[in-house]
């Protein structure tokens, strides 16, 4: 966002999904990022995007469950989102949490959506569209 990327264009609205890597763990087993710095670095980018696009809109998107129930991300990126919500100013920053739709009843994040519990498929690419489009439709307006 530094080196011009953002240079020329008026996008009406931003879809922001951002830090699921950044709860991601390191190959020894460590946190890639703390949640205070995954917090700070979202926040950092929104505003930056705020700054250099002040006429844009931006639909955040809460970061979607991965793996399973009891995965310590899961726990992580519940107060992450949290976190990202207090964003929304239902203005000109617009936070949104999908992530219940993609999960079954008892919570599970099933294989038929995400078969690595971290990618959608076609059916969570699908699920994600049509749960996010009523809102986008929105501020498009």
């Amino acid at each position: 966002m530094d080196h011009g990327e953002l240079d020329n264009i008026e996008p009406k609205v931003i879809v922001l999904m951002i830090g699921n890597n950044n709860t991601a763990k390191e190959k020894d087993g460590r946190p890639r990022n703390t949640i205070t710095q995954v917090i700070a670095g979202i926040t950092a980018v929104v505003n930056e995007f705020r700054t250099k696009l002040p006429d844009s809109k931006i639909l955040l998107l809460a970061i979607f469950p991965r793996g399973t129930i009891d995965d310590l991300q899961r726990a992580q990126i519940a107060v992450i989102n949290t976190a990202f919500a207090r964003l929304g100013d239902g203005n000109k920053v617009t936070f949104l949490d999908i992530g219940p739709q993609f999960l079954e009843a008892d919570g599970t994040l099933p294989r038929s959506v995400m078969p690595d519990l971290l990618h959608p498929n076609e059916r969570g690419y699908q699920i994600w569209a049509g749960a996010m489009n009523p809102t986008l439709d929105k501020m498009m307006r």
